[in-house]
């Protein structure tokens, strides 16, 4: 039965060490944690986690000689409690007192009494003796990570006995006292041992080396192997000691013997191995319920980061493997161990350095943690939708995406195809959340993947799927599925794009006579698709209201930050563009409206395509900003007065319903744009349409020159149109729609 109040736990980094220029380290302190005890604890509680790991810090508690005070970790323990959290208390997190060394056997008895007068003062709870016995053993066999006497000249990392071998054996043998001592005063307490999770390949050029790398992974299990017995008996260690088997694994866990190089994560480096995987190895050596005891990503990664780890771990649940527990850790951003002055933006919540510590909440990691929470044990049954896409799935904010998003919070699960990549033949599998798997496959001259991708959802016991196209070049992988219902979407006439296939228009022939529904997003596009038998339904664009429509925001989030950093220094009104930077836009427009006005700052937020980033203009008051995350969009376009769509009419852009002009409206910007088909209806919600350089200079102009009350009139009315038309009312359109359509009998498409 397992000890944990719940599954989710939060974790607040506690280490404690002296670092090797003599900085004596106290992260619950320096991150804050200790002064905002229980504005943390609140936090922790109000996001669903039910068990904090907190760090009684052995230097910071016993004073040389041996005296005692507990003061703190009673603190903590008292805050916790007011918030209804489970504490798994961390005796020691690499500090020791003063007079005491990581090569003394005297902290073998000193931390078993230490560990007695924890038991006695905090009772039962949940205990990790020393964190990760192995890590700190290295890092005391290394110059340059803690102050002597505890640091040690550089051994010979080929063999785990020299490379620090005799610090592992004596922590482990101060965990197997201190978890005697304990039990002796407190028989109920349960001890979590937590050690890295890795994994160690030879280099690519060099794979002879892969046996060494294999025996160099095998240390991992050193420490757990001294206190269950089975390395080391003499120490006393025997089976019973290892209670919960706690595990840290970071996307920097796995890496190249020799060269120390990170298997690249965001790459999707093939030789990787799934934490699932890694986990089950854990469970297969030792029996012992296992516990997630660290994860977390630095910096944008964070929220994918997460998804994959609780793919993995719903994966090995559901086979029956006892994962009882997955930290966040740490909770909040905290300073580096060498350099405290700097900040790793690690955490749930991010550390405002400027303002006093202050905690801001990361939006996309608490939308993901909330997720899972509802998905993690949900039965596995849901309708699939399996989406071909000739756009990436984290490739701006596309209609496509936002699409998914909605159906999956209407109980689809979305299998999202991306186009294939030339290169040698494999697929790649991204989770994008519970119920979201992103496929990329890649295919060698002579293929398309295709027979990946159906193996794969044979795997997934996927059978004759629904499939949506947002592109005809999509259709032959998707005809060989056998599908039992076919849905276009047009969005765009994509064969009047830049570098369009030549056999896009045949097989777009191809697909509107197999398609069991036809979607577009305005007349334009659906009337040269209308057969008599069969209509084209319209599902125009939405746009993410609680995202733009114009409220007070927390101020001083990074996001702010991030976005305070990218704004234009000029002087001047900011006129934005956001979307692709590619041959729809007028460059010669954007130029002659540059050098009229010089005090005016044109801000371009995107990634420039199939075009030469060299030919475009270049002014002081043109701000090129590259693609920028989602997230920050909002506050990018709060420091804009209006916003321009700089397109050129064409065959590509005449019926064009551009995301981008409805979010500018929701934001409560004035847009000034061409005469699209598609814009001409919301000249009365703030677009302004004007195509010659002379009259979109006057457009901007009178825009710019608005009164208050004129403005508020306009964005009342914007608000007013765009009612109806956010993409989850869009989503639940189309979620109707199909639920609506008859399956197709087997056979061929």
């Amino acid at each position: 039965m397992t000890p944990l109040a719940g599954f989710w736990m939060g974790g607040y980094e506690g280490a404690d060490h002296v670092n090797a220029d003599g900085v004596a380290l106290d992260l619950v302190v320096s991150s804050g944690h200790l002064a905002r005890l229980d504005e943390d604890h609140r936090r922790a509680a109000g996001a669903g986690l039910r068990v904090v790991r907190e760090s009684i810090g052995w230097r910071l508690s016993e004073a040389p000689g041996g005296a005692i005070d507990l003061s703190r970790a009673l603190e903590v323990q008292a805050s916790a409690r007011r918030h209804g959290l489970q504490v798994a208390w961390t005796l020691m997190h690499y500090g020791l007192p003063a007079d005491l060394s990581l090569h003394d056997d005297a902290l073998i008895p000193r931390l078993a009494r230490f560990a007695a007068e924890v038991a006695r003062t905090i009772g039962a709870a949940v205990y990790t003796p020393v964190n990760e016995i192995g890590f700190l053993a290295w890092c005391a066999s290394q110059q340059g990570l803690l102050a002597p006497p505890n640091a040690g000249a550089a051994g010979d990392l080929h063999d785990s006995r020299i490379s620090g071998w005799a610090v592992k054996r004596r922590l482990a043998a101060a965990t197997i006292a201190a978890v005697r001592a304990m039990r002796a005063l407190q028989p109920a307490c349960r001890f979590m041992h937590v050690e890295p999770l890795v994994h160690v390949v030879a280099p690519v050029d060099r794979p002879g080396l892969a046996a060494e790398a294999a025996r160099v992974a095998a240390w991992q299990w050193q420490a757990w192997d001294m206190i269950v017995g089975r390395a080391e008996p003499a120490l006393g260690g025997d089976a019973s000691l290892l209670d919960i088997v706690g595990v840290n694994h970071y996307h920097s866990s796995q890496w190249e013997l020799e060269t120390e190089r990170r298997l690249d994560w965001a790459g999707r480096d093939a030789r990787r191995l799934p934490l699932g995987e890694l986990l089950n190895r854990a469970w297969q050596r030792y029996g012992r319920p296992l516990v997630v005891a660290e994860t977390s990503h630095v910096g944008v990664g964070r929220a994918a980061w997460l998804h994959e780890v609780c793919h993995e771990v719903r994966r090995l649940r559901r086979t029956g493997v006892p994962v009882q527990g997955l930290t966040l850790y740490p909770l909040t951003d905290r300073p580096d161990w060498q350099r405290p002055q700097t900040w790793h933006r690690s955490g749930v919540w991010h550390v405002d350095t400027a303002r006093g510590l202050r905690r801001h909440h990361e939006p996309e990691v608490l939308q993901a943690l909330r997720d899972w929470q509802r998905a993690i044990d949900a039965p596995p049954r849901r309708r699939v939708l399996v989406m071909f896409s000739h756009l990436r799935w984290d490739f701006l904010r596309h209609r496509a995406r936002h699409l998914a998003e909605g159906l999956v919070r209407r109980g689809w699960r979305i299998v999202f195809v991306e186009e294939a990549l030339a290169g040698a033949a494999r697929l790649d599998h991204i989770v994008a959340g519970p119920h979201i798997d992103v496929l990329v496959p890649a295919a060698d001259a002579g293929g398309d993947g295709g027979e990946r991708l159906a193996t794969w959802l044979a795997g997934q016991g996927i059978d004759r799927p629904r499939v949506w196209l947002g592109t005809p070049m999509a259709w032959p992988r998707a005809a060989s599925l056998s599908p039992s219902q076919v849905v276009f979407d047009v969005a765009d006439e994509l064969a009047a794009f830049l570098g369009a296939p030549s056999a896009l228009p045949r097989l777009e022939r191809a697909l509107l006579h197999a398609a069991d529904l036809v979607c577009a997003t305005g007349p334009g596009l659906a009337a040269p698709r209308q057969t008599p038998g069969r209509p084209v339904r319209l599902l125009p664009n939405g746009v993410d209201l609680e995202r733009f429509a114009a409220r007070p925001r927390e101020a001083g989030g990074w996001d702010d930050e991030e976005a305070e950093l990218l704004r234009p220094r000029g002087h001047g009104p900011q006129i934005g563009y956001a979307g692709a930077i590619d041959e729809r836009l007028d460059l010669a427009l954007i130029e002659a409206l540059a050098e009229a006005r010089p005090e005016w700052q044109f801000v371009f937020i995107g990634p420039v395509l199939k075009i030469d980033p060299a030919g475009l203009p270049r002014r002081g008051n043109l701000h090129w900003l590259g693609a920028q995350p989602y997230r920050l969009l909002p506050r990018l376009m709060a420091g804009w007065r209006l916003a321009l769509l700089p397109f050129l009419r064409s065959a590509a852009t005449q019926h064009a319903q551009p995301l981008k002009v409805l979010e500018a409206l929701a934001a409560g910007l004035p847009v000034v744009a061409p005469p699209l088909e598609e814009l001409l209806p919301w000249q009365s919600a703030g677009v302004r349409c004007a195509e010659a350089p002379g009259a979109v200079l006057q457009a901007c102009e009178e825009l710019l020159a608005e009164t208050t009350s004129e403005a508020a009139r306009r964005r009342r009315a914007a608000l007013s149109t765009l009612v109806g038309r956010d993409w989850d009312a869009v989503a639940a359109a189309l979620d109707s729609t199909l639920r609506a359509l008859q399956l197709k009998a087997p056979g061929p498409c």
